[in-house]
């Protein structure tokens, strides 16, 4: 799941144009380098999608990489995390005078530490009872990061109770204002988004988005899976998804209605995770 999260987002940086570099926590282990980048080459080759760009070498490098390597070792995340720190500050004037943001994407299976795995009711929870101070370091490289023009992103590519729970305390203590975002795989995102706002279809391309941070820019990605939308921001959600502020205002709701139902005939069909079927982005009978 790691290296499936990686590649695509490595082909996405390529294409786009989007720089960015890419850090292994531990050597691969059939040896290589420890830290590529994606997407600087064609930056300066034409932009985004340009046919003369070296997208694709950069890519297929990261992937080579991505394929030779299998998790091992131990999580040092908060060395990591401080790392980045240390770049994010000496990249500050550039990135305010241009009101540009960082972000931050952490794809893991583990927390600061390796956990011992128990089995579910061995009643053997000695190994788990020092988590939180092993962990307290983790959660201070994060909240280091906060005041600086950054978000971030928690991958997670498990579904090991006390490292989801772990994870899910600190969305709570530090979600607020976009800051920190933890996403579990599509499948049980799109379930989650759904409970709360069931006329949307959690289509995978808004997943990629949210991987890569772009709630840092609009909170309303952030709070997809965690509360029921307000027509405002129904409204609002569907302008940035369609790509036009010329739709009727939220207390016009059948009019809205009516727009987004027109709009929605010229879009293409997308697979919704929830129905299993292809749906339009919106469920306007929802």
């Amino acid at each position: 799941e790691v290296q499936e999260t990686v590649s695509c987002h490595a082909q996405l940086s390529s294409m786009l144009g989007m720089p960015t570099d890419f850090r292994l926590l531990n050597p691969p282990s059939a040896g290589g380098p420890q830290q590529f980048r994606v997407g600087y080459s064609n930056m300066h080759n034409g932009g985004p999608f340009s046919l003369f760009g070296r997208h694709g070498s950069d890519f297929q490098r990261a992937e080579k990489i991505m394929s030779r390597s299998q998790p091992a070792g131990k999580t040092p995340l908060h060395t990591a995390v401080q790392d980045i720190r240390g770049e994010v500050v000496k990249m500050l004037p550039q990135l305010q005078a241009d009101g540009m943001k960082v972000a931050v994407v952490i794809c893991t299976d583990g927390c600061n530490h390796d956990y011992k795995r128990i089995p579910s009711g061995s009643g053997d929870d000695k190994a788990l009872n020092h988590t939180p101070q092993l962990n307290q370091e983790l959660q201070e490289a994060l909240e280091s990061l906060q005041g600086l023009p950054v978000c971030v992103v928690i991958r997670l590519c498990t579904d090991y109770g006390q490292i989801v729970d772990f994870y899910n305390d600190l969305d709570g203590e530090l979600g607020e204002l976009s800051f920190l975002d933890v996403l579990d795989d599509h499948q049980a995102e799109a379930e989650q988004v759904y409970e709360h706002n069931p006329w949307l279809n959690y289509a995978l391309i808004l997943h990629r988005m949210r991987e890569m941070g772009l709630q840092g820019s609009n909170s309303l990605f952030d709070l997809l899976d965690e509360r029921p939308f307000t027509r405002e921001e129904i409204r609002e959600f569907c302008a940035m998804l369609f790509g036009t502020e010329l739709l009727p205002d939220a207390w016009d709701w059948e009019s809205f209605v009516a727009d987004i139902d027109q709009i929605q005939r010229g879009e293409a069909m997308h697979w919704n995770p929830v129905k299993e079927e292809m749906s339009p982005w919106i469920d306007i009978e929802n």
